[in-house]
């Protein structure tokens, strides 16, 4: 009977209604459903922490490494497997017959793929036989399939440059790559809508890049989260001295711990 009454109500609803629907969306896919890639639940990352410049502010934290680090710490760690690299660059450029598309994409360690146990839907994934100087392999995703190469069944095997642009400049500079799979459409690590993985090689320009790049792992059989603290702690003081002056160099709080070893998907969480 009364109408301005019952729009109100009935908007009032149907907001309440989405926006509890849309809550639950986020928390059942974030928290509930593990994530898509083989046995999610072993997967971390290296996190050094270090005090903030100002009081009261949350602790600074560090989840990258250089190439040589990665190296390092693969040799010294017993409690973390498959310690795979990725960068990212922000541009990347790929001639086509009509005209250079802009793609995104990351170089990754030949590892990474198996380290997410993930799987082509066509060729192969990168593996070890792609770290050797020349191999120079990458795979695509199925979007990129399609878009740039219309779903060719034969684009196995064909070459394609890639050219990078930004402060990554000269990582893929142009020599052309050999496409050896395209990745299961749903597979999108490390950033959403990847275009390609590109292999990095024993004499890849990354590996003496001074810049930092994503490291991911699985703890290795039989170790705990906090056993691989532990042993972070040590591998991490022994690659990175405590500096003596500048903001790092601050006292962490009280029971804080410089380097910590967290699941993944934590890291999902905060970042969503």
């Amino acid at each position: 009977r009364n109408s301005s009454f019952t729009l109100a109500a009935v908007t009032t609803l149907a907001l309440g209604v989405g926006i509890t629907t849309a809550v639950f969306s986020i928390v059942n896919t974030v928290l509930l459903q593990p994530l898509p890639y083989q046995d999610s639940d072993r997967l971390v990352r290296v996190v050094e922490r270090a005090a903030p410049g100002t009081p009261g502010a949350s602790l600074l934290r560090r989840t990258s490494m250089t190439w040589s680090e990665l190296m390092e710490w693969r040799s010294r760690s017993t409690t973390l497997s498959g310690l795979a690299y990725t960068i990212t660059p922000p541009i990347t450029l790929m001639s086509t017959p009509e005209g250079s598309a802009r793609l995104s994409g990351a170089l990754v360690s030949p590892n990474l793929l198996s380290t997410l146990g993930a799987q082509a839907q066509l060729g192969r994934t990168l593996d070890t036989r792609d770290e050797v100087p020349g191999a120079n392999a990458v795979v695509i995703s199925a979007g990129a399939w399609q878009r740039y190469f219309h779903g060719d069944p034969g684009i196995i095997g064909p070459t394609v440059p890639l050219k990078t642009l930004g402060p990554q400049a000269g990582l893929p500079d142009g020599t052309p790559l050999t496409i050896v799979g395209v990745m299961a459409r749903e597979f999108d690590f490390p950033v959403p809508y990847c275009d390609y993985w590109a292999a990095i090689t024993a004499a890849s320009p990354v590996q003496s890049w001074p810049g930092s790049g994503q490291v991911i792992a699985r703890l290795a059989h039989g170790s705990s989260a906090e056993a691989a603290t532990d042993e972070a702690n040590v591998v991490g003081e022994a690659l990175r001295p405590n500096p003596t002056s500048g903001p790092l160099s601050l006292p962490l709080p009280e029971g804080a711990r410089r380097f910590d070893v967290e699941p993944f998907k934590e890291q999902a969480i905060n970042a969503s």
